[in-house]
């Protein structure tokens, strides 16, 4: 499973008018929720296979295999980016939580109290008072939280995607094609 990526780079001073990206390595880090992916290019398809062997003490062949040096985007060298082997995503997802906020305030209230007068007769009367007052508000929220169950379910295919979609915003769409 790999790229076929239609747009020039230059490695070793050579410049490759197309060149082929397959994923070497997949790394879950469950305790930072991320994802690490290594990804080897090659020349073409053909090569990447001549550099896996399916047995023990088999012959690995990188004469297929290029390090990019960097991507010419527009003609002025300053107009160049450098492409990563190592890419690392956050594996999350925004979920809704429906959380209580506490607000409290300060109120002057009118309260009745009894007190009793010179003779000891009871006598209603009626004061100002300063009082907290307390509401609880229900928020729904949305917060980003770890999701390693994404990836973890088939984590080739949810990296073959994460890595996929990174090419089209780099190269565009229709330069990427699933070989």
């Amino acid at each position: 499973m790999g790229l076929q990526i239609n747009y020039p780079i230059i490695a070793y001073d050579r410049v490759y008018s197309e060149f082929y990206a397959r994923i070497e390595g997949v790394a879950l880090k469950k305790d930072y929720g991320s994802l690490q992916i290594s990804v080897r290019y090659y020349e073409n398809k053909k090569g990447s296979e001549n550099a896996v062997v399916g047995y023990v003490d088999g012959i690995v062949d990188l004469s297929g295999a290029i390090i990019p040096s960097y991507i010419p985007i527009g003609g002025a060298e300053s107009d160049r980016t450098s492409l990563t082997s190592y890419f690392q995503f956050t594996v999350s997802e925004t979920r809704p939580h429906t959380v209580i906020r506490r607000n409290k305030s300060k109120e002057i209230k009118t309260i009745n109290y009894v007190d009793y007068d010179e003779n000891g007769i009871a006598v209603v009367k009626t004061k100002d008072v300063e009082v907290v007052v307390i509401n609880d508000v229900e928020e729904e929220i949305i917060t980003e939280v770890y999701d390693i169950d994404i990836a973890s379910k088939d984590i080739l295919k949810y990296s073959y995607g994460k890595i996929k979609e990174t090419f089209e915003l780099k190269f565009g769409s229709t330069n990427i094609k699933d070989v």
